[in-house]
C-alpha cells in the first residue's frame, strides 16, 4: 500500500498479529483529522 506498512509483530499475542503503520507521521490520536479517516 502507498499509505501503510504492514509487518508481523516480533512478540505476537496471537497467530495472526500484525502491526499496521501509516507512512505519514501522526503525532497522536488527538491530531487526527477527518481527511485521515481512509487510513
Amino acid at each position: 500500500d502507498d499509505d501503510l506498512i504492514c509487518i508481523k509483530d516480533i512478540s505476537p499475542a496471537s497467530d495472526h498479529h500484525y502491526l499496521i503503520i501509516p507512512k505519514t507521521h501522526i503525532a497522536d490520536a488527538k491530531s487526527l483529522q477527518p481527511e485521515d479517516e481512509p487510513l
